[in-house]
């Protein structure tokens, strides 16, 4: 893989389901390029979870 280039997948999400969530990671796992890196930005969880402290 050293010769391949990497290649970055970005997902942002804001209040989507788990269910779209899993379905989004999904179709870049299957994909047949192996390079990927994959990066999800959640921007409500977080808040959702800590946003009264």
């Amino acid at each position: 893989m050293a010769d391949t280039p990497l290649v970055s997948v970005v997902i942002p999400t804001y209040k989507r389901s788990p269910e779209l969530i899993k379905r989004s990671i999904q179709s870049v796992l299957n994909q047949t390029y192996r390079n990927l890196e994959l990066i999800i930005v959640d921007d409500s969880l977080v808040i959702l979870l800590f946003g009264t402290r």
